[in-house]
Parts: structure tokens; sequence; C-alpha cells
């Protein structure tokens, strides 16, 4: 979903990083052609290609600081984080000041759940006024926030962003939803609402406004957002699951079943399909097919309580109590 910052670098600026004595001429003729094959492969999306050759740089020149921080920069890209942790935390030593590394370690400590070092970096990037964090890298800052309890910071920054680039949509829906967990629902539906008016086909905008319909009743118009994020979002088991939550407590529980049915083909080990449509089965009287669901679900969680309240009725209308 997001961009990562990494090194835009040409042939002299690589070169120039080290003093290039006879011996490292080759070595640096080596690096720099690698650099420029992985630059241009991340660039058309090939980060296999891309981390190869960044991994190459690094080998030939371990002491540029740029062939770490690109290479960080594709481990990152592809959820790779403690390596990319490694790179960048070595580019750094190598640079201090390399503001793509700094951004991209803040990043990969986020994603890693390391929020507090994370914390510290986005702050410090923060500071500078004269290069504003881009909207992209902003999220990160406010998940960070958010994840550490500090949701009226978060939301402040999220606040400063919308305000700096409002035709973003994933800003609008950052900021709803820390709207909604402090339960500032009209807040929540607004930026959402904006949300999908910029990005219609925004998947997560539709399940985010969906659930905050569901927590104010709405059911009706819930089971709408919800089927169109199920739509725009087919292999996410949790968005199914949600959207047959809605059915069923619109009292559809035929087609939620269908629903929980298809998030059983992509997750086949997920306990809350498997209860969710047990419920639809058993609510639609359909016990015998409710009872092989449940003991799984039950047993994997022993005081779920409607769990085992779902199996007695089920077992008790089938005879088999």
């Amino acid at each position: 979903m997001h961009r990562f910052a990494s090194a835009v670098l040409v042939c002299c600026t690589f070169v120039a990083s080290v003093a290039a004595s006879d011996s490292w001429q080759e070595r640096l003729r080596s690096a720099d052609a690698a650099f420029h094959a992985g630059y241009f492969a991340e660039k058309r999306g090939d980060l296999s290609t891309a981390r190869r050759q960044f991994e190459k740089v690094v080998q030939l020149a371990p002491d540029i600081a740029e062939g770490h921080s690109a290479l960080g920069s594709v481990l990152l890209r592809l959820g790779q984080y403690t390596q990319a942790i490694r790179e960048l935390t070595r580019a750094l030593a190598l640079k201090a000041d390399d503001r793509s590394a700094q951004t991209n370690l803040a990043i990969a400590y986020e994603q890693s759940g390391d929020h507090e070092k994370s914390l510290g970096l986005f702050r410090s990037l923060d500071l500078n006024a004269a290069s504003p964090l881009s909207p992209n890298v902003v999220i990160f800052y406010i998940q960070a926030l958010a994840a550490t309890q500090q949701t009226e910071l978060a939301i402040k920054q999220a606040q400063g962003a919308v305000a700096a680039a409002p035709e973003n949509p994933t800003l609008h829906d950052t900021l709803g939803s820390l709207e909604a967990q402090r339960q500032d629902w009209n807040g929540a539906i607004s930026q959402f609402k904006e949300a999908i008016r910029l990005d219609p086909n925004f998947a997560d905008a539709h399940l985010h406004f969906g659930l905050t319909l569901m927590v104010q009743r709405q059911t009706a118009e819930a089971v709408q957002e919800l089927a169109t994020a199920a739509e725009l979002s087919p292999q996410s088991v949790f968005t199914q699951v949600e959207f047959a939550k809605a059915l069923i407590a619109n009292e559809e529980n035929e087609k939620a079943a269908s629903v929980l049915q298809r998030a059983l083909a992509l997750a086949p080990s997920s306990l809350d399909a498997k209860y969710q449509l047990a419920l639809a089965l058993q609510t639609s009287r359909q016990d015998q097919q409710a009872i092989p669901l449940l003991p799984g679900a039950v047993g994997a969680a022993p005081h779920n309580v409607p769990a085992i309240t779902i199996l007695g009725l089920s077992l008790f209308q089938s005879g088999k109590a």
C-alpha cells in the first residue's frame, strides 16, 4: 500500500562516496554497476533482483552507506524487518545524516513492533520543517503513536496531515479510525465517507465505515458497506467474516453461511469463521451441519460461552444431547 523512501543515486554520487585507489577501481566499477542494476530493478518492481544486486554492492563496497541504505529499503518492502534494520543501522553508522535511511529505519522499527525506537526517529525527522514527512510516512508515525496509546497525539498528527494533503484517502481513513477509537462516531463516519469519496474502491475505508455502522446499530447500512469491502477484498478472511457477522445481525443467515464457507475455504483453521458459520446454520435450523464446526471452537476457547451454548442447542435440537 505504501511506498517507502529509497536512495536515488547516480554513478558519480556513488563512486564519489569513497576515494578510489587503484586497488579499488575494479570493485567500485562492479559495485556501481550492481547498484544501478538494483535501482532500476526496484523501480520496475522486481524486488528479488534488486535485493540480489544490492547485496552484491554491500559485499563489494561494505563501507559505502548508500549500498546498505538501498538494500535496507528493499528488505523493508519485502517485509524482512530484522534484516532491514541491520542494513539501515549500518548505513547510518557510515552516514548519520542519511534521511532516507532514517525514515526507512523508523518504518522498519514500527512494522517490527518496536514502537518506541520508531517514535524516537519519527520525532527527530519531524523537527526538520524544511523537509516534511510525506503523507505515506506520516501514516506510520501515526500508527506508532496509536500503538503506544498516544491517541490524542496521533489524532493531532493525523489532522495536520489531512490538512496538508486533503486529497489523500488513506489519511482520511487513518483519522477516521482514530476518531472511532476514541468513540467520536460522527467524526469517524465523516472521515470514512471522505476517504470513499476520494477513492470509491478503497476497501479498508468501506470496512472501517461498515464496522462503525455496526457499532451504531445501523445494520442494514453496515451490510452494504461491508458487502463492498468484501467484494473489493475477496482474499481477506477478516473482511469476509465481518461481512458475515453483519448479515447474521441482519437475519440473512443463509447468505452469511455462503460467505463464511468461502472464508473457510481461504482459511480452514479459522475458529472465528467456524463459530460464525455454526451460528448462522443453527439459527437457520441446520443443526446437523452446525455441530461438527463447534467442538474445535470450544476446545480452542473453553470459556467461549456463546460457542458452548450454540453447541448445546444444536445437540439438543438434533437429538444428540
